[in-house]
């Protein structure tokens, strides 16, 4: 009896990049869900802050 084989990557190589190998893409934002309160309004007002001032100077 012949050997079994083991493994055989003819092809995985080229048919893995015809279409590219690209990578996982990360989410941009957290969801704030369970996150502390105080926080989230101190952070929303601090953001809601740079925005006006930054409209004042121009």
């Amino acid at each position: 009896m012949s050997k079994s084989k083991v493994h055989s990557s003819k092809g995985n190589n080229r048919k893995a990049h015809r279409n590219g190998i690209k990578k996982v893409q990360k989410h941009t934002s957290v969801s704030p869900v369970g996150v502390n309160q105080k926080y989230l309004l101190n952070a929303h007002r601090s953001r809601v802050g740079k925005t006006n001032k930054a409209a004042e100077k121009k």
